[in-house]
Formats: structure tokens, sequence, C-alpha cells
């Protein structure tokens, strides 16, 4: 099992509790049709957070993948407008700080779909991250 974190295009993604839960479960079926390791497919600001991720964790697959064994390899499933990462538990706190601080600098909404809560978060007008709902709140 890993940690789990996912970074969306904010423009694109519901900012409705229920609404969003369901694309979620579509984002996470993989059913588009393209490699989920192929960075091109995205958004510029979704590849941004891509090449800047992968300087400290490398993807464990696809054109980047680095020939390691190692604690920081991240199981990276890129979307048209989401980017999912499976971490090792070992990494929580590393990924996540990387993740939300890069999620911020892009603008881009942040998931920490391993949190019981399923804390969901959207970049406010001042460029600001906060939480918006959780995905345990739906009843």
């Amino acid at each position: 099992m890993s940690y789990d974190l996912m970074v969306f295009d904010a423009e694109q993604a519901p900012r409705e509790l229920e609404i969003f839960s369901d694309w979620y479960d579509d984002q996470s079926e993989w059913a588009e049709e393209h490699d989920y390791d192929d960075p091109s497919v995205t958004t510029d600001k979704l590849r941004l957070f891509f090449m800047e991720l992968i300087n400290d964790f490398p993807p464990m697959n696809g054109p980047f993948a680095k020939e390691l064994e190692d604690d920081t390899l991240a199981d990276i499933c890129v979307g048209k407008v989401v980017v999912y990462v499976g971490f090792a538990w070992s990494q929580s706190e590393p990924a996540f700080e990387k993740m939300f601080s890069l999620a911020k600098k892009y603008s881009l909404g942040f998931l920490n779909a391993s949190s019981e809560r399923g804390e969901v978060w959207f970049p406010n007008t001042q460029g600001e991250l906060e939480i918006c709902f959780e995905l345990s709140d739906i009843t």
C-alpha cells in the first residue's frame, strides 16, 4: 500500500463536494486513451509540476524512470488534468511537503488521498491553498 497524493488543474475540477467526489472517481479509473507515464498529455502547469517533482521523487516507470532501488521512487500517473502519485510510506512527510509546495507554486488543486478525511485544497485569490471540503464529509 502506498501513500497517495494528487494534484489537479483547479480550473477544470468541480468545487462542490459530491460532484468533486464523482469527478475524482472518474479520474482514478485511468480510462483516458494515453500512457499514464507521459507528461506531454497534461496541462502546462501540471507538466511543470511533474518535471520539478521528479527531481526529488523519480518515477518508477516511463521515459523519466531511474534505475534506482530507493524509497524515493514514486508511482506517478499523469492524466489530462491530474497527476496522481504513490509514494513509499517512509516518504510521506517529504512527499506531502514537496507536492503541497509545488501545488501552491503552480496554482493547482491538491488532494490528500491517503488521509482518512480526504482533504481537498483549491488555490484562493491570494494564491494560497485552502481546504474547500473533505471527501469524508460525504454521507
